[in-house]
């Protein structure tokens, strides 16, 4: 169901009520003018351009669980980028569609339930960083089935000049990880094993749970790939697989999670951790 069109005031979209029972949430973006020019104007665009085209976006969502019964407010998605989100919902596998003159991105909140919604159990929703986009089309995609468990995230952060931080008892099911800032993850399981993963070997754990997501081919197109298709692959000259940005890994019999990396780092890093919560 559509629940609103809207423009944002001052580079900022807020207060926006979901009050429908809801499974995800899907965003029809519309750029700026001026944007859509930057990025080739009417140009139906490669998975790597819109990716890019995202990446320019800047755009980020807060979304806060309400009940107006008990006057209790519960931030479920703390300021993330809408890629990220984007691309969780999928899984990395075909997270944008449209061109560079509009394109959808969906936000999940339960991968196989509607979240239990009405006017006194609302979400509310606030996109900050829209200063390249014009318009979004705000929908409520709603299954036959209703459940009160939902997605939450927490944003952690590994401080500048930390040579290891640790996280204890994440009490998460998963945690995102950017591909690259960091030389290895040291996790120890609830079996009392310690394993040691590098962002190659996270990112290879994540394509092997992941399909092709496109290719790009001499002739400058972008193609799906599907299972028993027999188009000519002499003309491939890249292949999209897995996640593009983020690095998932599921983590509910993990007892602690350590991020190790430079100590002359000079950024700080954002670790999210994932779980799903009652209402």
């Amino acid at each position: 169901m559509k629940i609103k069109s809207v423009s944002p005031v001052s580079g900022k979209i807020e207060n926006v009520r979901i009050m429908r029972p809801c499974q995800s949430l899907l965003l029809q973006i519309k750029p700026t003018a001026s944007f859509q020019t930057t990025l080739h104007d009417g140009a139906v665009c490669s998975h790597a351009t819109l990716q890019n085209a995202l990446s320019l976006l800047g755009a980020k969502m807060t979304a806060r669980l309400i009940s107006q019964d008990s006057g209790k407010m519960e931030t479920f998605i703390p300021s993330l980028d809408l890629r990220m989100l984007a691309e969780l919902a999928t899984f990395g596998e075909g997270h944008i569609s449209g061109n560079v003159t509009s394109f959808c991105l969906p936000i999940l909140l339960n991968p196989h339930y509607s979240l239990n919604l009405s006017q006194n159990h609302y979400i509310e929703l606030d996109i900050t960083g829209c200063e390249n986009i014009s318009s979004i089309d705000i929908y409520s995609v709603e299954t036959g089935l209703i459940a009160d468990n939902f997605f939450k995230y927490q944003k952690m952060s590994c401080p500048v000049g930390n040579a290891r931080t640790d996280f204890k008892n994440p009490a998460s099911d998963f945690v995102v990880l950017p591909k690259s800032g960091f030389d290895y993850v040291e996790i120890t399981f609830a079996t009392g094993v310690t394993a040691i993963l590098t962002p190659t070997e996270l990112q290879y754990l994540n394509h092997a749970k992941n399909d092709v997501v496109s290719v790009e081919t001499t002739d400058g197109t972008s193609i799906a790939v599907v299972v028993g298709n027999d188009e000519d692959l002499d003309s491939i000259t890249s292949m999209v697989t897995g996640y593009m940005e983020n690095l998932i890994y599921p983590i509910s019999q993990v007892n602690s999670i350590s991020i190790v990396r430079d100590d002359d780092s000079s950024e700080a890093m954002n670790v999210i951790f994932g779980s799903s919560v009652t209402l």
